[in-house]
């Protein structure tokens, strides 16, 4: 589960909210299934025509040319998907239908041991989804995606500076890649299996994404598989028009799903924490986490160059700060911490004052934005970036009849059921054998 946005170089931002809403149930072959809902919120940072967003997927969601991706233009008018924005998880949502505008109020991240409120309203967008032409035109990549994942694109539109947008997409995977195979763990007269999941964080979904597809022009080089892997890698990458990953500012992720499955949470790996798990309605029960660089900042490019100017502006005005001495005071990874401060020093931002020590250069605050984001979409600083990501496994327990279990208890049903009645049969017999006896003892012949 999980899709990562990618946006022209050139039009970078960030999504201020994503909320990732996953209902989990049981198909009919016994395989567990997702229908996925992502609601985004965002503001553009100028104003750009024919804003367009590139979108991986870790799962198939293509069958018969068919796309498994539908965008919601009224959200919040769905009763079933409210749920997500439920009282016990101290979040509310509401869609003005006249206005378009959606608004909702989720925990914040700021401090996990003091949630805040955030309050998100955006003008609803409903956007064309598709598969990028490149792709389809070649029949080798359409079938490499139903392996490795699925790359389709949304068109936005004209959007203004400024002025916050939501978007609405609910995804129904037609299978779930990378699964490994269910268990059983139950009885023959109670049939219960156990299946390994994850939802994997945006980032690590991108690299899986391209990983795969470079191990496939390598493997089977030569091949209309290989062909496809390569046109599905140059879309992603674009080299005329560079793509970057779209920063999360906060990532909440629900997982909802109905008893008696049962839902084991193992402990996230990664820049994501756990949020509760919450009885939101009748039988149903949510699990939430929460991600982001609002909280985790070290895990991006321009939240970390933002934390490190601003403890060099503040506390090495008299007295030049280290690399080392950095590090330490934001408890940064010393890689990282030493890329980005060569990185602020080359563009202007941070002044070397002797052998290793630095103090912040005195910017304005747009020049100091644009900085920031020419180093968050530096390709090289990005590829050089030690990145931590994230995923979260857990364990799904459910109660599934197959084909077979339903014809061994059908039979052992029509087992019990004839000797039940067999039993009776001999019981009567029995008792007619002896009245035939007591008969003929008080009538002798």
């Amino acid at each position: 589960m999980c899709v990562s946005f990618l946006t022209d170089k050139d039009r970078y931002f960030a999504i201020e909210l994503l909320g990732e809403y996953i209902f989990l149930s049981i198909g009919d072959k016994g395989r567990i299934q997702v229908r996925e809902v992502y609601d985004v919120f965002f503001t553009p940072r100028d104003d750009w025509s024919d804003f367009r967003l590139l979108c991986l997927s870790p799962h198939d969601l293509m069958s018969g040319g068919n796309l498994a991706v539908q965008p919601q233009g009224a959200p919040g008018v769905h009763g079933v998907d409210l749920v997500v924005y439920n009282a016990a998880m101290g979040c509310t949502a509401s869609f003005d239908a006249k206005t378009q505008a959606f608004s909702v109020r989720v925990p914040g991240v700021t401090d996990r041991f003091l949630p805040i409120g955030e309050d998100h309203i955006g003008t609803v967008l409903t956007p064309q989804v598709t598969v990028p032409n490149q792709i389809l035109a070649q029949p080798g990549a359409v079938d490499v995606m139903i392996e490795c994942g699925t790359v389709f694109e949304i068109a936005l539109g004209n959007v203004q500076a400024g002025r916050t947008y939501a978007v609405r997409l609910e995804i129904s995977p037609y299978d779930l890649l990378g699964l490994p195979d269910r268990s059983a763990v139950g009885t023959e007269s109670d049939p219960k299996w156990s299946q390994e999941a994850y939802i994997c964080g945006p980032k690590l979904c991108h690299f899986n994404l391209t990983s795969t597809l470079r191990d496939i022009q390598r493997k089977r080089a030569g091949t209309d598989d290989a062909v496809g892997a390569a046109v599905i890698e140059g879309t992603i990458s674009n080299t005329e028009r560079p793509r970057v990953p779209v920063p999360l500012t906060h990532h909440r992720i629900v997982l909802l799903y109905e008893s008696p499955t049962l839902v084991n949470p193992r402990s996230p790996i990664g820049c994501v924490s756990s949020v509760g798990t919450y009885n939101v309605e009748r039988r149903i029960v949510a699990t939430e986490w929460a991600g982001g660089t609002c909280a985790y900042w070290m895990d991006d490019i321009e939240c970390t160059a933002e934390r490190i100017w601003a403890y060099l502006s503040e506390y090495a005005a008299a007295e030049p700060k280290s690399k080392e001495a950095t590090t330490a005071a934001l408890s940064l990874a010393h890689d990282n911490c030493g890329l980005i401060v060569n990185a602020l020093v080359k563009a202007g931002a941070i002044r070397e004052i002797g052998r290793n020590q630095y103090q912040a250069a005195s910017l304005s605050e747009a020049k100091r934005k644009r900085v920031f984001e020419s180093l968050a979409t530096d390709e090289i600083l990005s590829r050089e970036f030690r990145w931590k990501c994230y995923q979260i496994s857990y364990l799904c327990v459910y109660y599934h009849l197959t084909g077979e279990d339903t014809r061994r208890l059908e039979w052992r049903r029509i087992k019990q059921e004839w000797g039940f009645w067999l039993g009776v049969t001999g019981v009567v017999l029995g008792l007619l054998n002896l009245l035939l006896r007591c008969l003929s003892w008080w009538y002798p012949q």
